[in-house]
């Protein structure tokens, strides 16, 4: 579907946001009673107790161990996180070896440097993956620092398919 004008952009959102009003209620319950630390609805109060609903941790303590494990297997601070695929013969020529080398390791000090934010957007993204079966990141170029990673909360965010049923938009 192509969007031309921003009111076809803000209906289109509004529409989406609409459909996915019976998960809302869920994600705002699983919020509220399994993990408690997420603003999914904005009806809280500053300072207000948010595990008082939470009578039994062993969700949240299941959950939070998922979530851990899930990030340091997949995005494990310790490991190289990105390397550039190329094809077979081109890492052998000297100058494309030195280019890819440099490439992946400004890509690896991009993912772990906390200046820009990737671990803990990461640690973010996969709580909310865990408990609430999706979830969302933004990359945002910031004057003078660079590329810098949020996790985004879903009451910000919708989710599309084409009609080939692959998440587009």
């Amino acid at each position: 579907m192509s969007l031309e004008t921003g009111t076809d952009i803000l209906d289109r959102f509004n529409w989406l946001k609409t459909e996915r009003g019976n998960f809302e209620s869920q994600w705002t319950q699983i919020a509220d009673e399994e993990l408690g630390l997420r603003h999914f609805n904005l009806s809280h109060s500053i300072g207000e107790m948010r595990h008082k609903r939470i009578f039994d941790t062993t969700a949240l303590s299941s959950g939070m161990l998922l979530a851990s494990t899930m990030h340091g297997l997949i995005t494990n601070p310790g490991a190289p996180f990105h390397q550039t695929v190329v094809p077979k013969g081109v890492r052998e020529i000297g100058e494309n070896n030195d280019y890819l080398v440099h490439l992946d390791e400004t890509m690896d000090m991009l993912y772990k440097d906390e200046r820009y934010g990737f671990p803990t957007a990461a640690t973010e993204f996969y709580i909310d993956y865990v408990f609430f079966g999706t979830a969302g990141m933004f990359t945002a170029d910031v004057p003078k620092v660079g590329p810098v990673d949020f996790a985004r909360p879903l009451g910000e965010l919708v989710v599309d398919e084409s009609k080939d049923d692959k998440i587009d938009t």
